[in-house]
């Protein structure tokens, strides 16, 4: 049994159980193509009929996200999701390395943490904001010390990063609303390279899978392009003198 057909079985028997035992059950932190097989099965198994589904990564529009299992009419609450969000802040500025988003990465996976207990990682300033299962937060505070030759400390808060200040809007002249043609004025690619990006199951929309390049995009829907980055197309918002559409993106 493939790894794919391995976490389908596995959704399925969470979802099942949620609505066997009549309380949320809860998924790990999933990555973009775990959410896409979740979105399928929803639609597709009949397993899944009828079982509803919540998804939260500790902040809005999170890529990596914890899947709740249950439907809150039936239950009569809310999800409770088990995320925190680490602050962690070099101890000394002056002498601290600038730290990216893989060399936090790289520090979580050399003190043995499994990609599934970590969710997003976001970069502000000095600092970067790490959200995690509850179950793993003491354990970061005591062990993530330091990340390349930086010495760090690390903190729960309620702070939210600003993902905003790293977004930057960009207004595109296209001839459609394709995925292939939006995402290459994106990322400054050619068609035939955004061709191959969804033929290698790189591209997603809104966490699921994206399959064909001529697919429509949508106002505010939110594109992910493994090796790239993010953006959200907010739309169109005119037409120039010969005729394409004058649209923005907020690329993350």
């Amino acid at each position: 049994m493939n790894e794919e057909n391995l976490m389908a079985n596995r959704l399925c028997e969470l979802a099942v159980r949620a609505y066997n035992n009549n309380y949320y059950t809860y998924t790990e932190f999933l990555g973009l193509m775990e959410q896409s097989i979740l979105h399928r099965l929803a639609k597709s198994d009949e397993r899944m009929r009828g079982i509803g589904y919540t998804v939260y990564g500790g902040i809005e529009d999170a890529e990596r996200v914890v899947a709740a299992f249950g439907n809150r009419e039936e239950l009569g609450y809310e999800p409770e999701f088990s995320i925190a969000c680490l602050r962690v802040s070099p101890l000394n500025d002056k002498f601290s390395d600038r730290l990216t988003h893989r060399d936090y990465l790289g520090a979580l996976m050399n003190l043995g943490i499994k990609r599934e207990q970590v969710g997003d990682i976001y970069i502000s300033g000095n600092c970067g904001y790490i959200y995690c299962l509850t179950g793993m937060a003491d354990y970061l505070i005591n062990n993530l010390n330091q990340i390349k030759h930086t010495n760090v400390s690390c903190v729960i808060t309620d702070e939210s990063p600003d993902i905003q200040k790293n977004q930057k809007e960009l207004v595109i002249q296209v001839p459609s609303e394709r995925i292939d043609v939006i995402t290459a004025k994106a990322y400054k690619l050619s068609r035939g390279t955004v061709m191959k990006l969804i033929a290698g199951k790189k591209v997603f929309i809104n966490g699921c899978l994206c399959e064909s390049s001529s697919k429509t995009v949508c106002s505010n829907d939110i594109v992910s392009v493994r090796g790239y980055g993010r953006y959200r197309y907010t739309g169109v918002v005119g037409t120039t003198g010969k005729g394409n559409l004058k649209a923005t993106i907020n690329v993350y």
